[in-house]
């Protein structure tokens, strides 16, 4: 083994709660790093002075948007293996844990995949 972990990475903007301040999701993926999951992520948002700051570690997964929103922002959903995945709410600061959703519940949920999420917000841009 080299000792080296090559880490696939992806940044998707967006703006979650349409205020016209940019969050931006970046995307880890390495089994090596993330085991069976394979991906991670991060999430910044802009601080009062629009300087970006990384938000605490969300979890291993995959984000996916929820309909669902609480305080202005859409729940997210930490994807990945498996047949239950945390749910994550806005507190008004930071998201923070909320529940956990069985994947029956997932199947009737409207979600967006943070991959087509990203790609409705840039297309919008006017340049």
């Amino acid at each position: 083994m080299s000792g080296e972990y090559p880490v696939e990475v992806q940044v998707f903007p967006t703006d979650l709660n349409k205020d016209g301040r940019e969050e931006i999701f970046v995307g880890l993926a390495s089994t090596s790093l993330f085991g069976n999951t394979g991906e991670s992520f991060l999430l910044f948002t802009k601080n009062s002075a629009g300087k970006y700051v990384q938000h605490e570690a969300l979890g291993n997964g995959r984000p996916v948007i929820l309909a669902t929103k609480n305080l202005g922002y859409p729940d997210i959903l930490i994807g990945g293996p498996g047949f239950e995945y945390p749910v994550l709410k806005w507190n008004g600061k930071k998201y923070m844990y909320s529940k956990m959703m069985k994947d029956a519940v997932l199947q009737k949920t409207k979600s967006t995949d943070i991959d087509e999420f990203s790609k409705s917000y840039t297309s919008a841009i006017k340049p």
